[in-house]
């Protein structure tokens, strides 16, 4: 199946989840969340039509260009890399500097490690993808780029007016507002 235009969403069974999977869900997917073990059996025997999940790196080990041909971007529901670590900030402050500078640093290094390996394999998987496995590399029409990013702005005004002060002010910080 090729996206064409905004129609082709409508009733698209996708795997994609959080915020994203309630952007596609505005646009007429129908969304679950699946884990990554369950997402090629899925798609092999129509459950879904479609998924969304790290990057070409990982869909490839996944074995996804056996059941799904077509891969889109960009992604925008999700755009770059993004790894955290949460910490009780009275517990890291109750350390002496030096070892919060040790939970800071590590925390970097993991996120340098993680990112770099992404960086350099995900050209090259897709490479293969393309290559070796006959993936097709489509752009999604503009009129769901648009759609998408207009869903988003509605989501982030939905959540941002849902009377919570701390998630208002999380959402105001997404927001490019004058």
């Amino acid at each position: 199946m090729s996206l064409t235009g905004i129609k082709d969403i409508e009733g698209l069974r996708f795997r994609t989840p959080g915020l994203g999977g309630q952007v596609w869900s505005k646009l007429g997917a129908t969304v679950t969340n699946m884990a990554a073990g369950d997402i090629f059996a899925a798609l092999q025997s129509g459950t879904l039509d479609a998924a969304e999940f790290v990057g070409p790196y990982n869909d490839l080990a996944l074995g996804f260009y056996q059941v799904a041909k077509n891969y889109y971007f960009p992604s925008f529901v999700e755009p770059g890399l993004a790894t955290e670590l949460a910490v009780n900030k009275s517990k890291l402050l109750e350390l002496p500097e030096d070892l919060q500078e040790l939970v800071k640093v590590c925390a970097q290094a993991s996120y340098d490690d993680v990112s770099s390996d992404m960086y350099a394999n995900d050209p090259r998987a897709l490479q293969a993808l393309v290559s070796e496995h006959d993936v097709n590399v489509r752009r999604f029409p503009d009129e769901i780029l648009e759609a998408g990013a207009k869903a988003a702005m509605e989501l982030i005004g939905e959540i941002r007016d849902s009377g919570d002060a701390l998630t208002k002010k999380t959402a105001e910080s997404l927001r490019d507002e004058p």
